[in-house]
């Protein structure tokens, strides 16, 4: 003589299904992002910002040697330093017009301070602090401490920094796109659009 436990499942017509076991699926390997050890690596290594298409990065915790970013910061006229590593993005310009470009996430990894506080620069020359174009601390005091910039750029390729005034590991995510209301005021009609 046996005993045994017996399941049943009672399913609503049309909707039964076959019992095929436990289905165990493999739990995916964590790789942390990789970040750049220096400025030159960075820029070596920067990844494309397309024109209206969002992009993010690592930064690493420590600064790079000899290569922070500082700015005036837009409230009180003192000025920000970074204190942390540097993302670095290429911006490649096809169409001449006025363009901002805005970091729209940013997740520090400190403790002590839930909102990032980003400095972003623009450059010609990536590693030349002489080619820099504009550089800005916080773009909108309602928007929190995050950071854009709006510049008029020419054709050819350019190079956006960013940082954290805090030391510590941080995610960014930059996205750019032709400021319209600045280009239609400048034109005195409609705004230029990228193809």
């Amino acid at each position: 003589t046996r005993a045994a436990w017996l399941r049943v499942r009672g399913y609503m017509d049309g909707r039964l299904r076959d019992y095929l076991g436990e289905r165990f699926v493999e739990r995916p390997v964590f790789h942390a992002p990789s970040v750049s050890d220096s400025l030159a690596s960075a820029c070596r290594d920067a990844p494309t910002l397309d024109v209206g298409q969002a992009q993010g990065l690592r930064l690493r915790g420590e600064p790079f040697l000899g290569s922070q970013l500082s700015c005036v910061a837009s409230t009180g006229g003192y000025t920000k330093r970074t204190h942390s590593g540097l993302a670095v993005f290429r911006l490649p310009i096809e169409v001449p017009a006025r363009y901002r470009v805005a970091v729209t996430t940013a997740v520090p990894g400190i403790g002590w301070n839930s909102v990032a506080d980003t400095l972003l620069a623009l450059r010609r020359d990536c590693q030349a602090p002489e080619s820099e174009l504009s550089c800005n601390d916080d773009e909108r005091v309602e928007l929190g401490s995050l950071s854009g910039v709006s510049h008029e750029l020419e054709r050819g390729d350019y190079f956006v920094l960013v940082g954290n005034v805090a030391p510590g590991p941080m995610d960014v995510t930059l996205f750019v796109e032709q400021d319209q209301a600045l280009s239609t005021e400048r034109t005195g009609g409609e705004g230029v659009h990228a193809e």
